[in-house]
């Protein structure tokens, strides 16, 4: 009896700690991180949209320039999360539920590390630096799903592959978690991409006549073959599957996209970040005596080559290498004067995480802040959550302006789009859709934001008589000086301008 009250434990862990800290940050200190992507305004519309009518669109409805054009909402399913957070909370609540999300999947990932043997002080280190690493790609946006995603078929693959779970929990965790997916991020590719390396895997073995491969062969085309099954269960049918196709092909857009383009490697604490999780990797395989599965390796390396292609990908890569450097470096001792010290501290901390399994703390976490979120009552004349866009990123009061002019005459700032839908509630020229305007619309809009020559000529063949552009960029920088066009608005981020003869 006192065994299973022991287990019970409500102590915290430090795994616990790091996601407090985590929602401490991305809750209090940083309230407006999660939301320096404006497009969470379209998806919010998305979301909005599905609550209201009940169904998915078909036809786009936050552009005046595609107006009606067949639209595939791939990312529906998550949208409509968020809306009901918005709804229920505001952008305090859309924060909790995205924040939550990461800090459990980094609270996740301590956690196997350390039942995978790994030093506490080792542990610690190698999770911050993940962290850290993978903060360039925290947004409120559907993608956190692919997150989740990612983890979840990384630790069941490999925990299926080493026989530590049967093949029906993994088909039970797999499956529900691709249909959630495939209505949620296009990103749900990942998973048929890390089946199919262990699927790969388990062919090799079973050509060299490894024994039990072949049951295993049968059981992994039994689940891709569900999970393949399962991707049909979306509104949009095989057509979201054709639309994804498209999707990933696209290159000449991304080509000019932050988060499409390489890291750079010239100090910031982010890039700092990986560097150190590609060293302690290069240094696990180098001297563990222990080594990763085959498919796991060929996992690692496959994201590691996609985070060095696209930052937005870093995050990914960090998802699934930790758990594996954590196994790698579980063998590692510390000597000298402290030694005793640390493998006392950790023999402790150890014996108190087998016994914690309630994370009180965490729960606890959610929960104030839930209460906070919802309540949003200012605490001695000020408000204790304050999370969302920033006034200074995104346009405030000239979305005042611009709702008295003809939407179809409007030219806007990409990444503002979504934003100026939700909010503003007029159609707009373009937003960061890439896939649903196509590679000629973007190339158009990048000839007059780069100012080449001919854009304005373009503005005024589209009939152009507003234009709403952040405060610093080059196309406002210009416009003040053009003698056709005056600043009709103005607020912190924004100058709204008006041609003056039409």
């Amino acid at each position: 009896m006192s065994n299973k009250t022991e287990k019970l434990s409500p102590l915290p862990t430090p795994g616990d700690f790091l996601f407090l800290i985590i929602m401490l940050v991305l809750m209090v200190t940083l309230p407006n991180y999660l939301f320096n992507d404006a497009s969470t305004g379209w998806h919010l519309a998305l979301g909005d949209y599905v609550l209201e009518h009940g169904r998915v669109p078909f036809q786009d409805f936050i552009s005046y320039t595609f107006a009606g054009k067949p639209w595939i909402a791939f990312y529906w399913l998550a949208d409509v999360f968020i809306s009901l957070a918005n709804k229920i909370a505001g952008t305090n609540g859309i924060a909790l539920l995205i924040a939550t999300t990461i800090a459990s999947i980094f609270l996740a990932i301590y956690g196997r590390c350390r039942q995978s043997g790994c030093h506490l002080l080792v542990s610690l280190v190698l999770v911050f630096a993940g962290i850290i690493a993978s903060t360039m790609h925290w947004l409120a946006r559907p993608h956190i799903i692919t997150f989740v995603g990612i983890y979840l078929f990384a630790t069941t693959l490999e925990d299926y592959w080493r026989q530590r779970i049967s093949f029906k929990k993994a088909l039970l965790i797999l499956v529900p978690t691709m249909l959630v997916w495939v209505n949620s991020h296009p990103g749900f590719i990942f998973g048929f991409a890390q089946s199919g390396i262990y699927l790969a895997a388990t062919c090799l073995f079973f050509l060299l006549g490894k024994e039990g491969s072949g049951k295993s062969l049968r059981e992994l085309l039994i689940l891709i073959a569900a999970m393949a099954a399962v991707t049909l269960i979306n509104p949009y049918g095989l057509a979201l599957h054709a639309n994804v196709a498209g999707y990933l092909k696209q290159s000449t857009i991304t080509n000019y996209v932050d988060e499409y383009l390489s890291p750079v490697f010239h100090g910031s604490i982010q890039t700092g970040s990986l560097e150190f999780v590609f060293f302690t990797l290069a240094l696990g395989l180098a001297f563990s005596r222990k080594q990763p599965s085959l498919p796991l390796f060929l996992s690692v390396a496959a994201f590691a080559h996609l985070a060095l292609s696209a930052t937005r990908n870093i995050p990914l890569f960090i998802i699934v290498a930790l758990p594996c450097i954590g196994e790698l470096l579980a063998n590692i001792s510390f000597s000298g004067k402290q030694a005793d010290y640390l493998q006392k501290m950790s023999l402790s901390i150890d014996k108190q995480e087998s016994l914690c399994r309630l994370h009180i703390l965490p729960i606890l976490t959610v929960v104030i802040f839930a209460i906070l979120a919802i309540g949003a009552q200012p605490l001695f004349g000020k408000s204790v959550l304050s999370c969302g866009f920033d006034p200074q990123k995104v346009p405030t009061k000239t979305l005042q302006c611009i709702r008295k002019l003809p939407a179809n005459e409007g030219f806007n700032y990409v990444n503002w789009g979504g934003y100026i839908y939700y909010e503003g509630h007029v159609p707009v020229y373009i937003d960061d859709r890439s896939s649903f305007y196509g590679e000629d619309f973007y190339l158009q809009y990048a000839k007059i934001v780069w100012l080449e020559p001919g854009w304005k000529e373009i503005l005024k063949q589209k009939k152009i008589n507003w234009i709403l552009f952040p405060k610093n960029d080059p196309v406002s920088e210009r416009l003040l000086t053009e003698p056709d066009w005056r600043i009709l608005c103005q607020d912190e981020a924004s100058y709204v301008f008006e041609r003056v003869t039409k």
